[in-house]
């Protein structure tokens, strides 16, 4: 977690997932109006104002598939302090860069 001024400012968290699936599905609960993630790689993606989940098949044995989920948490969220575009592009510049430091093949 990244705080600002005492207060968070960046939920992050990066795993390894067994299972393969889309982010808005999975996580339905937690997208306030949803929407795709567009990815220049295979996978899955989902942003809303305050979220962004994304998946993607890494390949490895030990790691099919890894995950990230980013959170923006109010009362800040990506329409007060930075738009859905710019959490967009962070995380996806983040597992992209992810990807290549874990060694993914694919």
């Amino acid at each position: 977690m990244l705080r600002v001024d005492g207060n968070p400012a960046v939920r992050l968290s990066f795993s390894t997932e067994t299972e393969y699936y889309h982010p808005l599905e999975e996580y339905a609960r937690e997208f306030q109006d949803g929407e795709d993630i567009p990815l220049g790689f295979p996978g899955n993606g989902g942003l809303d104002d305050e979220n962004a989940t994304i998946i993607v098949k890494c390949g490895l044995p030990e790691r099919p598939n890894i995950i990230s989920h980013m959170q923006v948490p109010p009362p800040g969220g990506a329409s007060a302090n930075a738009s859905r575009a710019d959490l967009e592009r962070f995380a996806v510049d983040y597992m992209a860069g992810a990807k290549r430091e874990i060694g993914c093949p694919s």
